[in-house]
């Protein structure tokens, strides 16, 4: 049974990093089976925040090299889940 990866991604507040964190997701799309974006706003039309999940699959290689980008983007909190 292969492993499964679920990652949660989420930007601090107003780090302009969200046009970076897209084109990693670009770059990396064919190890990315599910994309769900969780939006959280004050209801004011404000502040805004969001929290990505991901669940990879394919080569453990490619997921790692996927996982290793997020560590390195700037303002970014990653989460990680394994399952067997």
């Amino acid at each position: 049974m292969k492993e499964r990866i679920i990652l949660g991604v989420q930007l601090k507040q107003g780090s302009g990093q969200a046009l970076k964190l897209q084109q990693i997701f670009s770059k990396f799309g064919c190890v990315i089976k599910t994309r769900l974006g969780l939006n959280d706003s004050d209801g004011e039309g404000g502040t805004q925040q969001g929290l990505i999940i991901l669940e990879l699959q394919g080569d453990q290689s490619d997921c790692q090299h996927l996982i290793n980008e997020l560590h390195r983007l700037e303002d970014a909190d990653v989460q990680q889940m394994n399952f067997l």
